[in-house]
């Protein structure tokens, strides 16, 4: 078989890039959340020397704090129920604002793929965060919603089945059909053209009445 270049664009992200993205996307997380809660803790550290983890004054602090213990633990109190919810709601925020917005969060805009509607319709905030508790659905058996895209034909873990999406490539890159050929005969899942080459029929370019040739049915 000769060797041709097939666009990947419309066609089903696989789970490598998948989970690259979100490994980056749970780094952006966790720095972002780490930030704020330094931009929130520090200042009190270094002027007004409260230790906000012990509560204690650590420096030379102003008078009234020190003396004032109610006034200092009611301070740390409120700087640590507010790092708290930080950190229990950026990951969520993160998540669902972006793929609302555009389909796409930071990870995914790197490795060029995009969440889609099975039907086409734009992504909703409802949507979105129906998807964001079936990653924790997808997380919770030993992380076999993730790892069901392996072995799916439309690489759709968990959160994709239980919201109806799927994530496909998003930008134009090509892909060696001999390459992809040798692989799937690698792990015994050589198909026929039209099955490998097929597109999530949500994504733009392939909806009902733009698929060209055989391998987008």
């Amino acid at each position: 078989m000769g060797q041709r270049n097939v666009g990947l664009m419309g066609q089903y992200a696989g789970f490598i890039t998948r989970a690259v993205a979100i490994i980056i996307d749970i780094l952006i997380v966790i720095v972002s959340v780490l930030v704020i809660t330094a931009s929130i803790t520090l200042p009190l550290d270094f002027f007004l020397g409260i230790n906000t983890q012990s509560c204690t004054i650590t420096g030379g602090g102003p008078s009234l704090l020190r003396d004032w213990e109610g006034m200092r633990e009611l301070l740390c109190g409120v700087v640590n129920f507010t790092s708290l919810l930080i950190a229990i709601l950026t990951g969520p925020i993160y998540f669902i604002f972006l793929a609302t917005a555009g389909g796409q969060t930071v990870g995914k805009y790197i490795m060029g793929v995009r969440v889609v509607r099975l039907d086409g319709k734009p992504m909703s905030y409802l949507g979105s965060t129906l998807r964001w508790f079936g990653y924790l659905a997808s997380l919770l058996p030993l992380g076999l919603g993730f790892f069901w895209v392996v072995i799916d034909d439309q690489r759709r873990g968990f959160h994709d089945k239980l919201t109806g999406t799927c994530v496909v490539y998003a930008w134009r890159a090509q892909q060696s059909e001999f390459l992809v050929a040798r692989i799937q005969r690698f792990f015994g899942r050589a198909e026929a053209r039209p099955r490998r080459l097929n597109a999530c029929p949500g994504h733009p370019p392939y909806r009902a009445g733009h698929a060209r040739g055989a391998g987008l049915q």
